[in-house]
Order: C-alpha cells, then structure tokens, then sequence
C-alpha cells in the first residue's frame, strides 16, 4: 500500500472513530439529561408529597378519618403510612411511645417497621419476634386478641425473661397491644401503645387500631 493510501484509510479510520465518538458522547448526554429531568421531577413529587402529608400529620391527632383520604393513601409510600399509624397511636392513641409490627407470615415473624421514642436497643431486640417469644405483641399475635398488660413488671408474660430488662430500659411499663386483623381474620400486624404508668389502654387506642388496619388493608 502506498503512503497516500495508508494516510487515507487512517483519515477514514480516525474519521470513523469521530462519529462514532460523537455518537457516544450525544447518547451519555441523553442519558444525563434524562436522569437530571427524572431527578427533578422526583424532588417535586417529593415537595408535594411532604407538604400534603404534613397537613395529614396535622390532622391526624384530632380527626384520624383524614388518614383514610384516598389522595393521602395514593401519594403516600409504605414507610409514610406506617410513620402516620405511628403518629397516631402517639397523637390519638395517648402512647409516650409506639411501634408497628407487620406480619411476615412466610417467615412466621413480627417485623417492626416503624416506632416513636424508643431507645436503639429496644428497637434491635423487637426488630423481627416470633411467637414463641414472651412478649405482649407476640401473645397479641397468637391470640387474635388485644393484649393489654398494666403493670409489665409484675405480669407473667415478661417474668424472668429478657424481654423485662429491654421493657424496663425503655421506660415501658405498661403496653396495649392490638392485632391488626384483615377481612378472613389473618393478621396484618400489630400496633402496641406504650405508657410509663399503669394502663397502656386509652379511649383512642382502639380507634387508632381500627384506622391502622383499613390503611395496612388499602395498602395490600
């Protein structure tokens, strides 16, 4: 091949290169934009939905009716529900502190999936029960039934078992808990309010229940 001949086939190589080069550059840009425009559009769904929710939030502790609101439960994700559930049993409910269970039913588990005013250790021990495991939530699990235990030093449940230690460290000396109970009577989860004094149980507590399990419902 002539010298002429390899400076055009490496004019043509290098121009092919060039395009092709252009090409990429112009997709990775695409690319880029797209994500900028997605990323923008997700942090003003997300303004959006922070500013509807904050007026629900408000709501919630005088007219818990709000927390059934069709728009509420379709803009809202899981963890936002599960945070106003547990609002609620704070707000409604008269709890100092709250947590909601869900219930694994594969696994056989209580999972916590969220809580209000409880210590690290508290929420790593009661991250996933299982029934057998003394405790009101797992006793509320088995039962079918609300659990309302006024003075957990002294019931038979915690007796003797490490849950009392836990229970103690975080200031809960009384717990209602309630099953959260769907349409053929499975449990979706349970809500338990915590008090420091006797008698966890508050006229609001059953209420909260009851708005608790229609949105975990909604939710399925």
């Amino acid at each position: 091949m002539t010298a002429e001949g390899s400076r055009l086939e490496r004019a043509v190589a290098d121009r092919r290169w060039a395009v092709a080069e252009h090409d990429r550059v112009v997709q990775e840009n695409g690319r880029l934009e797209k994500r900028m425009q997605q990323r923008l559009i997700d942090a003003q769904v997300r303004s959006s939905r922070r500013d509807m929710l904050r007026l629900w939030q408000r709501r919630a502790g005088a007219d818990l009716g709000g927390l059934l609101d069709e728009e509420l439960i379709a803009v809202a994700d899981q963890p936002t529900i599960y945070r106003l559930i547990v609002q609620a049993a704070v707000t409604a409910g008269g709890a100092r502190c709250a947590d909601l269970q869900l219930h694994d039913r594969h696994a056989g588990l209580l999972r916590m999936v969220d809580q209000h005013g409880f210590t690290p250790e508290f929420v790593n021990f009661f991250t996933a029960l299982d029934a057998t495991q003394p405790t009101a939530c797992a006793t509320a699990l088995v039962t079918r039934a609300p659990v309302l235990i006024d003075h957990v030093p002294h019931n038979t449940i915690f007796a003797g078992q490490p849950t009392l230690e836990v229970m103690m460290d975080a200031g809960s000396e009384s717990v209602y808990s309630c099953p959260l109970l769907g349409a053929v009577g499975d449990v979706l989860g349970v809500l338990s309010f915590h008090r420091r004094q006797a008698s966890a149980r508050s006229n609001g507590a059953d209420l909260v229940a009851r708005t608790a399990t229609q949105l975990l419902m909604a939710l399925v």
